[in-house]
């Protein structure tokens, strides 16, 4: 059986888990095994970086299986604000009317 490698996806679920505040490039390096061995002590597996079958259905279970959709990235400040602005232009201008009308 083929040893079990840390990847992206590894890396994102640790990351989510708030282990992991590297680069997401599938490389195991310091930061990525620092998140697994504090993973591995707060699940009771040890405290070392070995990636094992046992480590990797952890992760997998943790947060749900892997085809669980990702959450979208959060919008940037002028999109999210874009629509408050229109609301707020389209109440100025009803009152406008509002007081042209009178």
């Amino acid at each position: 059986m083929p040893t079990p490698k840390i990847d992206e996806k590894h890396q994102r679920r640790l990351a989510d888990l708030g282990l992991y505040a590297g680069a997401i490039d599938g490389l195991k390096g310091r930061k990525t095994n620092a998140a697994i061995k504090a993973f591995r002590v707060r699940h009771g597996l040890g405290a070392s970086v070995k990636v094992d079958a046992t480590l990797i259905a952890r992760l997998q279970t943790e947060w749900g299986r892997w085809a669980q959709p990702v959450p979208a990235p959060a919008a940037d400040e002028e999109s999210v604000n874009w629509p408050i602005w229109g609301l707020l232009a389209l109440l100025a201008l009803a009152a406008a009317w509002g007081w042209l009308a009178r």
